[in-house]
């Protein structure tokens, strides 16, 4: 496992986004809560 995939299971486990982020609906990635589009999946979120 990668070291990035190992801190994204950590942080997908962990359950709050910290603050100023938010997870993704769809794929449940961390991204800044300005974001429109989630960089991982692509998913719209507002």
């Amino acid at each position: 496992m990668s070291a990035e995939a190992t801190i994204e299971t950590v942080e997908a486990e962990a359950g709050t986004p910290k603050e100023g982020f938010i997870r993704c609906p769809k794929c449940g990635y961390e991204i800044p809560d300005n974001l429109v589009v989630c960089w991982k999946c692509g998913a719209i979120l507002k």
